[in-house]
């Protein structure tokens, strides 16, 4: 098994189709299609459902994938860090969890940086981060903290900062009446599906957060949206 097969499969996964991976690559879906039947015998895992013109991701090609996009992105990490201690540069490796993260990061460092240090940011869940800045692979990550109980950390050698301080903000649709209103009554939220978007599927930190935030009488129904079902209509 090679790193080639690995990447084309999360391509695969991520555009929905051979087709779409192929034409990425610049590679015939023949060849695209070859390599993934040939993992799923390396693998003895049946990673993909074919039909006619389409293909499905089944949940155990879902969880590999989780595991690959993962380990990809860790060597990157690995293999960039040995590169820049083979420089006169400094490095700073910084990881955030969400979006949002991402934005404040860079708009944190964008006045720290110089041409001596060399920056690279990565994309991973709290629990990776963590462990990542644990085990001295990244420097400092941002994440969301709603509080109560919130982003605990227990590794004496960690430190946490507050950065950025808002209010959570959440969407409803033009058509529901409640968005009329001036203000959106809590108890309704148990009414209505409450979507939100992580870029893993096995944690379940975001969830928990929110449903934190709310009343004891409040119960509110969450569904996570992955990569390819961000565009969603809220009722």
């Amino acid at each position: 098994m090679d790193f080639e097969k690995l990447k084309m499969f999360c391509k695969v996964v991520e555009a929905g189709s051979f087709q779409k991976a192929a034409e990425s690559e610049f590679v015939s879906q023949r060849a695209v299609s070859q390599m993934m039947k040939k993992l799923e015998n390396e693998l003895g895992l049946k990673l993909f459902d074919r039909e006619k013109n389409k293909i499905f991701v089944t949940p155990v090609g879902r969880d590999f994938y989780i595991y690959v996009r993962n380990m990809l992105q860790k060597f990157s990490v690995n293999v960039n860090a040995l590169r820049y201690e083979s420089t006169t540069k400094q490095r700073l490796i910084c990881g955030f969890f969400s979006p949002f993260d991402g934005a404040l990061l860079r708009e944190k460092l964008h006045d720290f940086l110089d041409e001596k240090v060399q920056l690279s940011i990565v994309h991973e869940s709290i629990d990776h981060l963590l462990n990542d800045i644990a085990n001295g692979l990244v420097d400092l990550a941002t994440v969301l903290d709603y509080g109560d109980p919130g982003l605990v950390i227990t590794e004496p050698d960690l430190a946490s900062a507050d950065v950025y301080e808002n209010e959570m903000i959440m969407g409803v649709s033009d058509l529901n009446p409640l968005s009329k209103l001036e203000e959106f009554p809590l108890t309704e939220i148990g009414n209505l599906p409450v979507l939100y978007y992580m870029p893993e599927e096995n944690s379940h930190y975001l969830r928990q957060a929110f449903l934190s935030t709310l009343p004891e009488e409040c119960q509110a129904s969450c569904a996570h949206i992955s990569n390819n079902r961000r565009r969603c209509w809220c009722p």
